[in-house]
């Protein structure tokens, strides 16, 4: 999508990883929801880390062939939750960011324990919740805690868009100037980001 053509742009070898397959009544243009965005817990509960985790290590190791030593994950929604786990398992993973971030799929959906999740993530992490993502990924909520509390919690990033809603940045609709403005900053912010830990 658009997100992994701005860091392709910035020269960025990027891998773009199909990880809710099959989609939900179809999908819409390559997401894996359908046009009406709705959401069906039965269905992601097909897509804990153990389903996924060949996945990930596929793109990763996509990426560790190319010639990149240091990797930067970009999670949208649920993609955070993979996100935080590749941080666990892969060393070359440096950094990730999440947007609109849904980790607590890791207790409502696979029956785990999302704090546990989040102070095992073994790089700094950029959380950018929308409005209606608050306070449950607030950096001072229960999640944000847990974050701060991982290995380089002290390097994790909050920032926050209370003006949008869930999903707005690959789902928003970009004639509106708010949504327009805030997908603008939140992707400098991510290319900043990934610049700092992955380019370091």
């Amino acid at each position: 999508g658009d997100g992994a053509d701005g860091l392709s742009e910035q020269g960025y070898k990027v891998a773009v990883g199909k990880f809710l397959a099959p989609a939900l009544d179809g999908g819409t243009d390559g997401d894996a929801l359908p046009p009406d965005g709705d959401f069906s817990m039965d269905w992601i509960k097909q897509f804990p880390w153990e389903t996924q985790r060949p996945k990930v290590e596929a793109a990763l190791g996509f990426l560790k062939a190319e010639g990149c030593s240091k990797i930067g994950v970009l999670g949208f929604c649920y993609g955070g939750h993979p996100a935080c786990w590749a941080s666990t398992v892969e060393p070359s993973v440096v950094c990730g960011v999440v947007l609109h971030p849904s980790m607590q799929l890791e207790g409502f959906a696979f029956g785990g324990d999302t704090a546990a999740l989040l102070k095992s993530v073994r790089c700094p992490f950029l959380l950018a919740p929308a409005g209606n993502d608050l306070p449950m990924w607030s950096a001072c909520g229960e999640f944000g805690e847990a974050l701060k509390a991982s290995a380089k919690g002290a390097d994790c990033v909050f920032k926050e868009f209370p003006d949008m809603s869930h999903g707005w940045s690959c789902r928003g609709d970009l004639a509106d100037e708010k949504v327009r403005r805030d997908v603008e900053a939140v992707m400098k912010d991510a290319i900043g980001f990934f610049a700092k830990y992955v380019l370091a």
